[in-house]
């Protein structure tokens, strides 16, 4: 959860360097929610968008850490839901649901989106840094 915070306050932390008035900044958080709550799989299931959106859906960092939260939430659900099912149906609908993300003919991990997470940590917190200290000149 931690890590999900950092990653998402500094991508906001970079984007608000650029804003100039609270209108603005009130502009893009409404458009951001809303964004972040179809591109985090929160309206509809990701398995349920058009292939290219589910594509920027798996690049987005935030989808994430919403796979993350899906994994330790559904776990136990799932195990009971498709005990004796064939396991090719339980990843199907882990894909379907956004529990994990199919990349190719593999599946994403927990370490992966982790890394995903921290490395989106680290890259836009450094960009919004430095943005900073260029408008401080």
């Amino acid at each position: 959860m931690v890590l999900s915070v950092l990653s998402s306050a500094s991508i906001v932390f970079f984007i608000t360097t650029f804003l100039r008035s609270v209108n603005a900044f009130a502009t893009v958080s409404t458009i951001l929610g809303t964004l972040i709550g179809f591109l985090t799989g929160i309206y509809i299931p990701i398995g349920q968008l058009p292939e290219g959106v589910q594509s920027v859906v798996k690049v987005f960092p935030v989808s994430h850490a919403g796979a993350l939260f899906r994994q330790v939430m559904m776990e136990r659900p799932l195990d009971q839901v498709f005990a004796g099912a064939p396991a090719a149906m339980a990843a199907d609908f882990k894909v379907s649901m956004g529990v994990v993300y199919r990349f190719g003919d593999g599946l994403t991990t927990p370490l992966f989106s982790i890394i995903v997470l921290a490395v989106t940590a680290a890259v836009f917190y450094t960009l919004a840094t430095l943005s900073v200290s260029r408008k401080r000149r």
